[in-house]
Parts: C-alpha cells; structure tokens; sequence
C-alpha cells in the first residue's frame, strides 16, 4: 500500500529529531514531515538553491549537501537517495535530513568518556608509580645505612637485608648480604688470626 508506505516514511525519526522526506521526480513533497507539506514543492518550503535544484532534477544521483531542519531550523545533514519508481525509469528522492549538533552528540560522549578515562588512567598511573618508587627508595635507604654503618666502621656485620623479590633491588639485597658476610668471615680470620699472634708473643 503506497500510502501506508508514505505514512510509514513520515514517521521515521533518526537520533532525535532527523527525518526522513519522499519527494517526487518534479520536486513535490510524496510523504512529508507535516500533513501539510504534502503535495507541496521544494520551492515553497526552503530558500536553499541547491537543494531546490537538486530535488527538481529527475535523475539517479545521490547528494550531500547542508542545509536547514524542516523540523527546527537546525544546521543539518541533508543526504538524498534516488528511489526508482516501477519500469517507468523515474527516480523520486528520499531525503534524509539529521541535525548536526545531534550527529556530533555521540561524538562529544565518546570525546568526553576517552578524556575521562585518559585521565584516571594517567592518575592511576602516577599513584601506582609514586608506590612503586617509595617501595624501592625504601630498600635502597636501607641498603645505603648499612654500608654507611659498615665504611664508619661500626657496622655489625652478622646483620642481613631481608630480600624481597627477585627484581633488582632484591638482586641487590642479595649481593650485599653476600659481599658483608664475605667481609664478617674476612674480618673474624683476622682476628683470630690477631689473637693467635699475641699469644705466641706472650
């Protein structure tokens, strides 16, 4: 039924207030956004020359152009498809015209969601790195009172740092027990050794 179509194509509604218009291959409105509007020309509804021009052509072309909502007055998006008309090689046009702050609306979300979820993520980031490096400084300041203990000689050498992990600073931990308990074994042969000497003299 070609009317319950023109009805059907009237009511269609894209993102929030686009539409979709039929118009004929001499420029009248076949299924409109108004009853009224039916059956009128392109001419009487708009000032737009281009899309005046386009609409009154009978051709198989499809257009994109800007213009005006019919709805609201709004800067659109105006796309026009060619519909073929039966055998009879006329080409009407379906017009679809979509508000372009309502095409960028989901555009901003997205822009909106990708800065928010950019941001907390820099944020974590920071966080997670300021824990990582007070973990570390950490180990190392301890480290760094040992041999400060150890080069004013008054370091108690059977003392050890607990390793933590296998990372670098674990490795180092390691080392540095291995290089003090080296060291205690050097300086406890020493003096025995020391003692041994004195008691031969005596």
């Amino acid at each position: 039924d070609i009317g319950s179509l023109y009805k059907k194509a009237g009511n269609i509604r894209l993102y929030e207030s686009g539409y979709v218009m039929l118009f004929s291959s001499q420029g009248l409105v076949v299924s409109g956004v108004t009853e009224e509007q039916v059956g009128q020309s392109i001419r009487n509804l708009t000032d737009n020359a281009e899309l005046v021009e386009l609409l009154d052509r009978d051709s198989k072309e499809s257009f994109i152009l800007s213009g005006q909502s019919f709805i609201n007055g709004k800067p659109s998006l105006i796309v026009g498809m060619p519909v073929e008309i039966g055998l009879s090689n006329t080409y009407w046009k379906a017009v679809v015209t979509i508000p372009f702050d309502e095409i960028n609306k989901d555009v901003r979300k997205l822009r909106q969601s990708i800065i928010f979820y950019g941001s907390l993520a820099i944020v974590l980031m920071i966080i997670l790195t300021s824990m990582l490096s007070r973990a570390i400084l950490k180990h190392i300041i301890v480290l760094t009172g040992f041999l400060e203990e150890i080069s004013s000689g008054e370091g108690d050498l059977t003392r050890t740092v607990k390793v933590r992990g296998n990372d670098e600073v674990g490795k180092l931990a390691r080392y540095f027990n291995t290089f003090v308990g080296k060291l205690n074994t050097i300086v406890t042969k020493i003096k025995t050794a020391s003692t041994k000497t004195m008691e031969a003299k005596n």
